[in-house]
């Protein structure tokens, strides 16, 4: 599979930080969708089949949360190869590296949400884990 054509989902309890991370995705990775409808979220998964999930929450618990969840109510993410990228502020960039370093998420960047300077920084939370590159200018 080509790079552009990878399938990421964004899901989050903020619309308007979703929908400015997806933003940020799209003109990169065309098939990027996002929602903040628990309601909706497992269904868009499920049909989507992402290889990365970004996960926007405004909590590393509701992160966790939502995750443990779709695992329990999703019917294909046991089967289906993806990886996770948590987005986090900087009071809780540690506890983010824990979890990774724990094999919880893949990996994590550093977010200021919208309103904010926008700012994204990488870093490796585990072997192999995905590497964004921060936008220019940010």
């Amino acid at each position: 599979m080509k790079h552009k054509e990878a399938r990421i989902l964004v899901v989050g309890d903020n619309a308007v930080d979703a929908e400015q991370v997806c933003g940020m995705l799209r003109g990169r990775y065309p098939h990027t969708e996002a929602t903040t409808d628990p309601t909706k979220s497992d269904a868009v998964f499920d049909r989507l089949k992402p290889q990365l999930l970004v996960l926007a929450f405004k909590s590393l618990e509701a992160c966790e949360r939502f995750y443990l969840g779709l695992y329990r109510r999703s019917e294909v993410i046991q089967s289906l190869a993806h990886r996770t990228l948590l987005l986090c502020d900087k009071e809780s960039v540690h506890r983010a590296f824990d979890l990774c370093m724990q094999e919880v998420f893949d990996d994590y960047v550093l977010f200021c949400a919208a309103g904010a300077r926008r700012q994204t920084v990488a870093h490796v939370g585990a072997p192999g884990a995905v590497r964004p590159r921060p936008r220019a200018g940010a």
